[in-house]
Parts: C-alpha cells; structure tokens; sequence
C-alpha cells in the first residue's frame, strides 16, 4: 500500500512539472511510438504563367556547305570534321594544271595585246606625220595656183596625196582602238584564268568549324558537288515549330528559356527570339520560330534543344519542392486528415520558382506536410508543430481529381 502511494505521488510531481513547462506530452501509440512532429500548409491555387515547350536541333548561326566549281581530281584535303579553321583558309586543293595553263596562256596574249597596241599607236603617229607633210604642201601648192605659179595638176596632186594622208591617220586611229579592245579583251582574259584557277583551292568562307569533309584526295570534284561543310560555331540558333494556335505568342526580340540535353543533364540558357515564320507550313500548319542564344561555350552543333516561351496566365495548384515525395516511379504528397496522415499519389507538372504544379490527387483547402520525415509512414498519427504561411492567393474551388 505505501509503494503505491509513493508512485502516486511521483506521478502527480511529473504531471505538475510537465503542466508548468506549457507542454503536452504526445500520446504514445499503441505499439509505444510517438506521433510524428510535422509542418503543414493549406493546398490552395495560385495564377501561373503557361509554358509552351517546343523542341529543335541546334545548329551554328551560319552554316555552309562549300562546293566545287570546277571540275578536276582532288589533290588533298587538309582539314578534317572538328578542325576550327580561319577565313581564307584552304580546305580542298583541286588540280590546277590546265588552269595554270590557262594563266601562262592569257599571260602571253596580254604581252602580245601590248605589243600591238604599241604598234597600232606608232602607226598612228607616222600616219598623224604624213598627214600634216601634206597639208603642209597641199596648201604651198594652193598658194602658188593662185599667183599662176604652179599648174592645175600640181595642185590636184597635192589634194589627193592630202586626202590620202587624212585617210591613213583615221585607219591608224582605227588600228589603235582595234588593239586597245584586244588588250582589254587580254586582261579580262588573264583576270578569268586566275579566277577560275583560284577556284581550285577551296578556302573557308568565314571562321568556324569543320563539321563534316564529303571527300578524298583522289576522288573526282565536279561543279556543284559538296566538298566541306563549316559552320559558324560563335553564336548557336535552334529552330522550333509551332502550331498556328500558338505562335502569336512568339514575338520577336523576347527572351525566351532554351534547355539543352547535355552530358551532365539539362543546361539551361537564355535565348532570344530573332525570326517568326510569316507564314504557316502547307503540310504541317506551323509557324517556324529562330531562336539565338545568348552564348555558345560548351555547345555543338545538333544537340537537343527546348524551348520554353511563355503563355497566357492560368490558375494551378502548387506545393513547395519540399512536400513532394518520389519513390521509385510514384510521386505522392502526405495529406493530414486530423491527426492521421495519408498518403497521397499525385500527378505533378512542371516546376518553377513557385514550386510543383499539381495536375491530379490534391483538391483546394487540404492540409499537407511541407517537410515530410522519413519516419512518416501511411496512416501515421502525427503531432502538428507548425503551421507554414502560403501567402495570399485566390480561393478557387477544386475537385481532387
């Protein structure tokens, strides 16, 4: 009887010291382990902007295949696919011979052109001589006639020799302007024959990289056909498709978020809308949308790229990162329902600085773990500590889906 009592006592010290602290103890369960101590938050509805997400290959801002432009066997090819190479910068040597040929030859008639310039233009003075002789001694013989000093056909002598003076002057003057043409003709020729054999070393259009070589030395180039492709690697575009419902939402000069598949995982740019398609594709009905990213270190040309514009603002439910749990393939949220919690699958969307949409499984007003401990189980009893603010948001009436 007097243990008992001892016990009493003791217990009713506790009971008094526990009630001074200003806690309550949590009752046990039944299988001697206590409610969890959990944080939770009102699931409410909060306006959101809408994403819309298209997908596209990287690829250099400018992009070339370079081609032939004449026909001959490729001698070598200096560079390879992942060489970065300058402008000006040789990336196949054709076979120059005949072209080569082709400059000896408009070389020398070039020279000859000259020479006969030359010729024709002293022919043209002797002429332009004997032209004033003549009218020198046309007009002696005038002068004599008229005093009846020199006979009539002194004087027609001296009139036709003049005529045939003034004659060879503008044949001589003819001869200069016939070898004036030819030597232009000769230049135009030389200037042809050098270009067509400049043609035969093909050089990079710009700076960039070397994405792909189509031939070998050895393998015969002919007009048109591909020889390198390069690619300017200094600033990256990707290109999208979207449906006419939604390309009014791309506009020109708006930054726009760019995700590229990487070997690290998702790296996310910034890009800018530099081109919207005009018009719709007959056979897609999309709307081409360019987009330019801000910077290119790291990337190469035909990765995977998203690009996330923005659209009209929606109203959506959304938890903080935090309550969302993921086991395996299940992603599930603990509801409280009084002093029980459950557990609750639901079906997320895409995340932001607002936090995780939730599609499916919670309805407005319900009562979630924030932080859930890896002790929470289904069907837990659990010991409220806390009460998170959600900030203001508008009271939307939801059906759990």
């Amino acid at each position: 009887m007097t243990k008992t009592l001892v016990r009493s006592s003791l217990l009713v010290v506790v009971a008094v010291v526990t009630a001074a602290c200003g806690t309550v103890p949590a009752v046990p369960h039944a299988d001697g382990s206590a409610p969890v101590a959990v944080t939770v938050a009102p699931v409410v509805r909060v306006s959101r902007p809408a994403v819309i997400e298209a997908g596209g290959t990287l690829h250099g801002q400018r992009a070339v295949v370079v081609a032939s432009r004449v026909m001959g066997p490729v001698v070598a090819v200096p560079v390879m696919a992942g060489d970065r190479v300058r402008a000006g910068q040789v990336l196949v040597q054709i076979d120059d011979a005949a072209a080569a040929a082709d400059v000896r030859s408009a070389a020398a008639a070039r020279v000859a052109a000259d020479r006969q310039y030359a010729r024709a233009q002293a022919e043209a003075s002797a002429a332009a001589s004997a032209a004033t002789l003549a009218r020198a001694t046309h007009a002696r013989i005038a002068a004599l006639a008229a005093r009846r000093s020199a006979t009539a056909q002194e004087l027609d002598a001296a009139l036709a020799a003049l005529d045939a003076a003034e004659a060879q002057v503008a044949a001589a003057d003819a001869g200069v302007a016939a070898a004036d043409a030819a030597r232009t003709r000769a230049v135009a020729g030389g200037d042809g024959a050098r270009a067509v054999a400049a043609w035969a070393r093909v050089t990079a259009p710009f700076a960039g990289l070397v994405t792909e070589t189509f031939v070998e030395p050895g393998a015969m180039a002919a007009p048109g056909s591909a020889l390198v492709r390069v690619e300017d690697t200094a600033a990256f575009e990707v290109d999208v498709r979207l449906d006419e419902s939604r390309a009014h939402w791309a506009r020109p000069g708006d930054t726009v978020t760019v995700l590229v598949d990487a070997a690290g995982g998702i790296d996310e740019r910034q890009g800018r809308i530099t081109e919207v398609g005009r018009a719709a594709g007959v056979d897609t009905r999309a709307v081409t949308v360019t987009v330019t990213l801000e910077t290119a270190d790291g990337l190469r040309s035909g990765m995977f790229a998203r690009v996330r514009l923005p659209g009209p603002a929606r109203e959506a439910i959304v938890v903080p990162p935090s309550a969302v749990v993921r086991r395996g393939q299940l992603t599930s949220v603990f509801v409280v329902e009084g002093t029980t919690a459950r557990m609750r699958l639901v079906r997320v969307a895409a995340a932001d600085a607002t936090g995780i949409e939730i599609v499916a499984g919670l309805a407005e007003g319900e009562q979630i773990v924030v932080s859930p401990a890896a002790t929470l189980r289904d069907g837990g009893d659990v010991h409220v500590s806390a009460q998170e603010a959600t900030g203001e948001a508008p009271i939307v009436r939801g059906d759990r889906s």
